[in-house]
């Protein structure tokens, strides 16, 4: 019968005393934590309430998850951690090359943008202008 915001407080305020730890985020009160843009929207696509859990750690840059020694995760919120290239050719595509952010949810957009059909379900993404483009 212990009060759940009380016990994730005690945790949260434990969690911020380790030197890698740049943010500990309750997620169930996300939209109270200040989170600096794009942090809040990443957390907020990737979060789940029946599979994700109830606090979200993000490292400090340089810091790597514990099952890698070297490298890179792609499990960071970081730049150099969470830039994949991405790649357009064929049918429809302009040559071209953009260094504008894009997110992997614009991928289905884009997709169905070039098909000229409907967004899939629950699409949150928007279409890549630089893609589709003519």
């Amino acid at each position: 019968n212990i009060d759940r915001i009380i016990v994730v407080d005690l945790v949260l305020n434990e969690l911020k005393k380790y030197p890698e730890i740049q943010w500990a985020v309750d997620m169930h009160r996300l939209g109270q934590t200040a989170l600096p843009s794009p942090l809040g929207t990443m957390a907020t696509n990737g979060y789940v309430s029946q599979r994700s859990g109830d606090i979200l750690l993000l490292l400090k840059p340089g810091y790597l998850d514990a099952y890698s020694k070297l490298g890179s995760t792609h499990g960071t919120w970081n730049p150099y951690d969470a830039r994949i290239p991405l790649v357009w050719y064929g049918w429809g595509i302009s040559p071209g090359i953009t260094y504008s952010p894009v997110s992997m949810s614009d991928i289905a957009a884009t997709l169905s943008a070039l098909l000229h059909i409907p967004y899939p379900n629950a699409c949150v993404g928007e279409p890549i202008s630089a893609v589709i483009q003519k």
